[in-house]
């Protein structure tokens, strides 16, 4: 298996964010960036780590053992917050294609934290976009927790993400699918998606 970067730490809070809010966006610990949006200009180093990747999970395990070894995905050369994405423009982007959630929460088991400095957009906890960002409203990181869009909401789904700022310069990674799309590739990424509606 492979293992995610570790999640961005806390920042400020969501602007209105209320005691009781009425839509909350969860993330497993374990699913952070599995699908991201990285760098069109990473490609490279993307296609070598899952070739990595894939090399180390197929190795021959003792039958004692049960596992393959945790295999660290290795950070890439060039990140999303190079590429000076604000968060503003992010929201800007969602607005009319993906309902806003009112808070962020991550954990595992019945243990859940609250993610104060990371934002989403979806229709279900489980069907979501999700975008950190540091103080200064820089995006960070962009990834999607997708268990199968619902088939109506696929083309919807490739309307967000090709609205998202600077989509001809970015990627799709789905890092347990060993796939990687530009955001402009249209058809291609309506197939993904609706891929995943039937793997889940």
């Amino acid at each position: 298996m492979n293992q995610t970067n570790q999640i961005p730490p806390s920042g400020p809070s969501p602007a209105g964010l209320t005691d009781s809010p009425a839509r909350v966006a969860y993330f497993h610990e374990d699913d952070f960036a599995q699908i991201e949006i990285t760098p069109a200009s990473c490609k490279k180093f993307v296609e070598q780590e899952l070739r990595r990747i894939h090399a180390g999970s197929r190795l021959p395990v003792p039958w004692w053992q049960g596992w393959t070894d945790l295999i660290l995905r290795r950070p890439s050369p060039e990140r999303l917050e190079d590429c000076g994405i604000s968060l503003q423009a992010v929201q800007q982007a969602m607005s009319g294609r993906l309902p806003p959630f009112d808070l962020v929460q991550t954990g595992y088991g019945s243990h859940r934290e609250d993610c104060p400095a990371i934002h989403a957009w979806g229709h279900s906890e489980y069907r979501a976009l999700f975008a950190a960002a540091r103080a200064d409203g820089i995006v960070t990181a962009i990834w999607l927790s997708l268990q199968g869009p619902a088939p109506e909401q696929a083309v919807l789904w490739v309307q967000a993400l090709q609205a998202l700022p600077s989509a001809e310069d970015l990627l799709l990674v789905d890092w347990t699918a060993g796939r990687i799309l530009p955001l402009m590739a249209g058809q291609e990424l309506l197939q993904s998606l609706q891929c995943r509606e039937v793997t889940g």
